[in-house]
């Protein structure tokens, strides 16, 4: 693997739009720690949150 220079689109941050060399359009890209946390079991708060949800659809 070399080093790519892409155009960028927005600024920096955990995620940005940027078009790479040979590509008509721009893509996203994402920080690999940001996407680390997509991988971990939800915390008990988000489990209350859904429960709420879910008793709130069916009733």
């Amino acid at each position: 693997m070399g080093r790519v220079e892409a155009e960028p689109f927005t600024d920096g941050g955990n995620d940005a739009v940027a078009r790479l060399p040979g590509r008509n359009f721009p893509g996203v890209l994402i920080q690999g720690d940001t996407l680390s946390t997509r991988n971990r079991p939800p915390t008990m708060r988000a489990w209350k949150q859904m429960e709420n949800c879910w008793r709130t659809s069916s009733s």
